[in-house]
């Protein structure tokens, strides 16, 4: 946050609505899961608190990236809820979809822009 002395306004950068992706997706006392991307110009983040898992995939490309989520030993049970952030928009929230597979599903990252997404899991090891 940047604090106009002149004025006293503040004015919340894009830093700070990144990281409020991770404040309101990632619960106190999550455990952090390990996520890979198989692009260099996506990263991803990923949280587990009392099997509800937390993803944030951040797209630092000029252009839409297509993601899949898999959770390895897992399953996304239920409907899935979510957000995104981009330079024209913050915290834009996303339509309640459904897995499109037991372990996997399809999104959309938006050209330089953040996305949270979270839902129910459970083990099926």
């Amino acid at each position: 946050m940047l604090i106009n002395e002149d004025t006293g306004a503040l004015d919340i950068t894009g830093i700070s609505h990144a990281i409020g992706h991770y404040a309101r997706w990632a619960e106190s006392g999550a455990a952090r899961i390990e996520p890979t991307s198989s692009d260099p110009l996506v990263q991803v983040s990923a949280f587990d608190y009392c099997g509800r898992v937390a993803l944030v995939p951040i797209n630092n490309a000029a252009s839409p990236k297509p993601a899949a989520v898999r959770l390895a030993g897992r399953r996304i049970t239920g409907a899935l809820t979510g957000e995104q952030s981009t330079p024209s928009g913050y915290w834009e929230r996303l339509a309640e979809f459904a897995p499109s597979t037991a372990t996997a599903r399809a999104i959309a990252l938006p050209r330089t822009g953040l996305t949270s997404i979270g839902g129910r899991m459970w083990s099926t090891a």
